[in-house]
């Protein structure tokens, strides 16, 4: 009888007995008499709706003309008329919620399966597994009393909501299916999968679970019960006891948030002197909350038949540690923080998720950057480590017989003085499986030499940076960088209590005495790249070995100090970060010195760690020795321009050629350049202008006498000369006619200029004049005419010829 039916009769039979009892006492009112009436009235037409919505509802079914395949995923309106049919079989989907009759869905899950295959069983439908196919259909549309309809097509329906309030149970998809077998001496066996959906209106939290063991298999040949998240794997908890075939799961904190699911399957590792043939099923029969309801219980699973299996054997697994590296320092990446060997005998394992157990002192999130990796090929990575650090393999991971190396890479970015393990605590945090028989194992787990790791303290990496400055210094810059330098705090943050830098000189005078140390440097300071400062300038260095001092080592070496250990500058490195620091001064006008190096010379005891609170030294760096220029310009006569010849009256001609050249040190600009004429006789020049490649340099001399001893040409657009770059001044001018002709000794000489560095801004000192260039006037060329010596001689020629020679003559020019 369906459950529809069932509610009829019960109705009817409730109709009856009230019918019946109308008539004991005769003294009931007339009001109340036609009340009862009216009651039994309403009964009777609600039995008639329920007779038409079963009538409906068999009718629909039965009449619907299935034309396809369904299985366990399958949607579409084809699927509620299937599950309806059952219901109306009495083949019931569900008791109550998705899947009860008039909560029918379009989703074709474990429940329809597990109903689809009792009838096929009950109708001698082979094989009675749940699929809805070719065979089924036709069994199906052989009992159909009426005319089948088309079908509409099949829609995607939404996933049933509950809207009951109470928490949802029901057998989970991925169960194992009817007639399923287990292999004696098998891990992990999935033996049913459970489905809790809570409602939308709030989140449940379930904290107990019991199941009633079924079939002929002892308790005594279940070694193991878990419950793991279907979707990830994870072991979530293991059993408590397993008493009369009772099995309790306890002290759980299973989290289902308000119109969501969560499916856990229940695993059993089976002893291997399980004897074969024999049963074992499972029936959900409590589940225990602190506040709410449940529908669906119980929820029972199919039998598994226990099996035995042999040549080859179910295969094994070992798992065996290997030590790894017992200090790490803080800040390292890409360590091995553990390392495993594994063992496959009888046939190929594969791997679907390992869980390793985080043990120590150390801050899970510290270690970053997970990879597992297997013979060196990384298979999973985690972005951080966690109390339950679960590598899940998706596609699985193969073991082939024989050995391989799991490792774990990761990066170690804290925890200083901490320490930390990655342990396989129990067998079931390894997920294995036999490939030739498609069944889990329990693996078996050696960790005897498994390492504990132990962060070291946090350190300062002191360094010369790439870009450190080589190139020479001008005397008289200001705020030069001498040299820079990394500072890397490694693990956690780091304070620089107090450092110190040396300055090593050749050249110059001594320093042992202070006044040549400050004529040489001053304003020394360390600046940072993030803006900060260590400590304070030393403006003015005075002698001593106090913070802000310079202590005098040599005539050649001096230590400045920025903070000591009795007054600290505090200045912090952040963990894990890289500072670059720069060494600043300025140069004295006058030094006298050659060469200048700076460095960090190491201090003892100038660091700490700020999570350790341990005591560490800084190292030493050297940077570059970089050579004074005190000449930062210089001129020269333009060889390449040499003792020209001009003719008396020869206008716009060169007459003089410099070249001006900035040291490497710094760069040069020239505002004003001052020339003189000797005194040559009778060699007379107009219109005198300076050019700078195409460009005019300063205004023309338009009239210049016979010695000139300063003829200054000026510019208000200087000109740029780049470090250790060159550029020509040529003079140009007219010659006049009056010019003797005869060689004119350096008739233009350079002897001054007005000049800055470009770094400096200071003014540069002329060196001292250089003579320019002899000049060659001539007073022009002479001209002779003379016969040739092959002219013809006299002869007849023919009247009318043409082309005849008569004369040649010969020109020479002087």
């Amino acid at each position: 009888m369906s459950k529809f039916t069932k509610k009829v009769a019960s109705i009817a039979l409730t109709a009856t007995t009230v019918v019946s009892l109308s008539g004991f006492g005769s003294f009931v009112a007339v009001a109340g008499a036609q009340t009862l009436e009216a009651q039994i009235a309403g009964l009777l037409a609600q039995i008639q709706q329920l007779q038409a919505q079963l009538n409906a509802g068999s009718t629909m079914s039965a009449s619907y003309n299935f034309t396809r395949d369904l299985t366990v995923g399958s949607r579409g309106d084809d699927v509620m008329a299937l599950q309806q049919w059952l219901n109306g079989q009495g083949f019931t989907i569900a008791n109550s919620g998705p899947g009860s009759v008039g909560n029918e869905t379009s989703y074709f899950g474990s429940l329809t399966a597990s109903a689809l295959a009792r009838f096929q069983a009950a109708n001698s439908i082979s094989p009675a597994v749940g699929y809805f196919g070719p065979i089924t259909r036709s069994a199906i549309a052989s009992m159909t009393t009426t005319t089948p309809t088309t079908p509409t097509t099949p829609t995607t329906p939404t996933t049933p909501v509950n809207t009951t309030g109470s928490l949802w149970v029901a057998l989970g998809a991925g169960s194992p299916a009817s007639g399923s077998s287990a292999i004696a001496g098998a891990g992990q066996v999935n033996a049913g999968r459970f489905t809790f959906t809570a409602p939308t209106t709030a989140g449940m939290t379930v904290t107990g679970l019991s199941f009633q063991k079924n079939g002929v298999l002892s308790d005594s040949n279940i070694n193991n019960l878990y419950l793991a998240d279907a979707n990830t794997g994870e072991i979530v908890a293991q059993f408590q006891s397993l008493t009369n075939g009772v099995a309790v799961f306890s002290g759980l904190n299973l989290q289902i948030n308000a119109g969501m699911s969560w499916t856990g399957e229940l695993r059993l590792d089976l002893s291997s002197s399980a004897t074969s043939g024999n049963t074992i099923a499972w029936t959900l029969t409590d589940v225990v909350m602190p506040v709410g309801q449940v529908t669906g219980l119980p929820v029972a699973t199919n039998s598994l038949t226990v099996t035995s299996v042999s040549n080859p054997s179910i295969a094994a697994l070992t798992l065996t540690a290997n030590a790894v590296g017992s200090t790490i320092d803080a800040g390292t990446d890409s360590v091995l923080v553990s390392s495993w060997t594994t063992n496959v005998t009888n046939s190929e394992v594969k791997l679907t998720n390992m869980q390793f157990t985080f043990v120590g002192s150390a801050n899970p999130s510290d270690i970053r950057n997970l990879s597992l990796r297997v013979n060196g090929n990384e298979v999973a990575s985690l972005a951080m480590a966690s109390t339950n650090t679960n590598f899940n393999f998706p596609s699985g991971i193969m073991l082939n017989t024989g050995n391989s190396t799991i490792e774990i890479f990761a990066d170690v970015a804290g925890s200083p003085n901490r320490t930390f393990t990655f342990s396989l605590l129990q067998p079931y945090r390894v997920g294995a499986v036999d490939t030739e028989y498609n069944t889990g194992i329990s693996p078996s787990i050696t960790s005897t030499n498994q390492t504990t790791v132990t962060i070291n303290t946090g350190s300062i990496t002191t360094s010369v940076a790439s870009d450190s400055p080589t190139n020479p210094i001008a005397a008289g810059a200001s705020s030069v960088p001498l040299a820079k330098f990394k500072i890397y705090a490694a693990g956690e943050s780091v304070k620089v209590k107090f450092l110190s830098v040396t300055f090593t000189k050749v050249g110059g005078s001594t320093w042992a005495t202070i006044g040549n140390v400050t004529d040489d440097l001053s304003n020394v300071r360390i600046i940072d790249n993030a803006g900060g400062q260590l400590g304070n300038n030393i403006s003015t260095i005075a002698s001593g070995s106090g913070s802000g001092q310079c202590s005098l080592d040599s005539s050649t070496v001096i230590t400045c100090y920025f903070g000591t250990s009795a007054s600290p500058i505090n200045y912090t490195v952040p963990g894990n970060t890289t500072r670059e620091i720069t060494v600043v001064a300025d140069i004295g006008d006058s030094t006298d010195l050659t060469t200048l190096a700076t460095s960090l010379p190491g201090n003892t005891s100038n660091l700490e760690g700020q999570v350790s609170f341990q005591t560490a030294s800084s190292g030493v760096a050297n940077g570059a020795t970089r050579a004074i220029s005190s000449s930062p310009l210089t001129v020269a006569l333009n060889s390449a321009f040499s003792s020209p010849t001009y003719i008396a009256g020869a206008q716009n001609v060169k007459i003089g050629s410099f070249i001006l050249t900035a040291a490497s040190s710094q760069g040069a600009k020239v505002s004003s350049v001052t020339v003189d004429k000797d005194s040559n006789a009778n060699f007379d020049i107009q219109n005198l202008r300076i050019m700078v490649g195409s460009t005019q340099f300063g205004t023309t001399r338009s009239t210049i006498g016979d010695a000139e001893t300063s003829l200054a040409f000026s510019s208000s657009q200087p000109v740029v000369i780049g470090s250790g770059a060159s550029v020509t001044f040529d003079v140009y001018a007219d010659i006049l006619q009056s010019s003797t002709a005869t060689t004119h000794t350096a008739v233009i000489d350079i002897i001054g200029w007005s000049a800055l560095g470009s770094i400096s801004n200071s003014s540069i000192t002329f060196p001292g004049a250089v003579s320019g260039q002899d000049m060659i006037v001539s007073s022009g060329p002479t001209l002779t005419v003379a016969a040739a010596s092959d002219t013809p001689a006299a002869s007849q020629v023919v009247m009318g010829s043409t082309g005849v020679e008569l004369f040649k003559v010969r020109l020479t020019a002087d």
